[in-house]
């Protein structure tokens, strides 16, 4: 069931994107396993570092985390994974990869997809799991807004 979760959430991302963001596409090919082809996002070089932005999804493989999932913001100086993966902070270098709600709220942030028993220092939930697509669409929705806080901090331009 989580990959299937996880699998419909990376599907409703990338047709709310095609809208919301149309320059931001899916990756041709995974650079290495931590920028998978199904979840990884090239954003493009239209940011204040003039360096390629990247945005991946990064599913809990934890058994008590089934259905959890956070993003990982890539700063890379080629097109491609970062010539140095740990990324300290954004300044003066932001080379590396960095999680979105470190970079937002200075605090691990991540989305629960179902229950689970996973303690973040900042997490989504829906109000209820009842309805499978409400939480999808929720989901979407709060990521969406994340995106659009991390652009305007990076000074992200479309393109």
């Amino acid at each position: 069931m989580a990959k299937s979760v996880f699998q419909e959430f990376v599907k409703a991302v990338r047709k709310d994107w095609k809208t919301r963001f149309p320059w931001i596409q899916p990756v041709p090919v995974a650079y290495n396993p931590a920028m998978p082809k199904a979840s990884t996002f090239y954003v493009g070089t239209g940011n204040r570092f003039a360096r390629h932005l990247f945005l991946s999804i990064q599913y809990s493989s934890k058994s008590w985390a089934v259905g959890d999932f956070t993003v990982n913001v890539l700063f890379s100086s080629q097109m491609g994974a970062p010539t140095r993966w740990i990324g300290m902070s954004l300044e003066p270098d932001p080379e590396g990869s960095h999680r979105i709600g470190s970079l937002l709220y200075h605090a691990d942030k991540w989305w629960c997809l179902r229950p689970t028993g996973g303690h973040y220092p900042k997490v989504w939930r829906p109000v209820s799991y009842v309805d499978s697509k409400a939480v999808i669409d929720g989901a979407v929705e709060d990521l969406s807004r994340d995106v659009t806080q991390l652009f305007e901090q990076i000074n992200q331009r479309a393109g």
